[in-house]
């Protein structure tokens, strides 16, 4: 009887297990949340699901804190390596870019482009990171 509960029990958990972002495309890019004139944050995924979780201080005290690792994700959780998740409050979705558009910087900090992704995150214990989060995908 112990070894069917102890059975039981490691399919529950395997169950459970979070997917690679590679088999979550909508997750894939680089996602620029703009918090307020302190702080900005930006999470970059590329498709092999190595990810930068990074905080951006915008009053020249340079680059706050940074988490990097291998992404994986549920309908409830993006892991960034094997400590550090972020609840997802608003899973990724396009938005539509008619209207009032929100404009999100690429990777490099040099190009800002209009965004038609964005997700709403709460960022990990200890760590800054709560907001909405944007993406152009082109």
């Amino acid at each position: 009887m112990k070894r069917l509960i102890i059975i039981l029990f490691c399919f529950a958990l395997l169950g459970c297990k979070k997917e690679s972002v590679t088999q979550r495309p909508e997750f894939i890019g680089y996602w620029y949340c703009d918090f307020n004139q302190d702080f900005k944050y930006s999470i970059s995924i590329d498709e092999d699901g190595n990810a930068v979780y990074q905080e951006h201080n915008m009053e020249g005290g340079g680059d706050g804190a940074s988490i990097q690792g291998k992404a994986r994700a549920d309908d409830k959780k993006l892991k960034i390596g094997s400590l550090h998740h972020f609840t997802i409050t608003e899973y990724p979705q396009q938005i539509d870019t008619t209207g009032s558009v929100i404009w999100t910087l690429t990777k490099n900090g040099s190009t800002a482009k209009k965004a038609n992704w964005k997700m709403t995150l709460k960022g990990p214990n200890f760590y800054l990171g709560d907001g909405t989060y944007y993406k152009a995908d082109y």
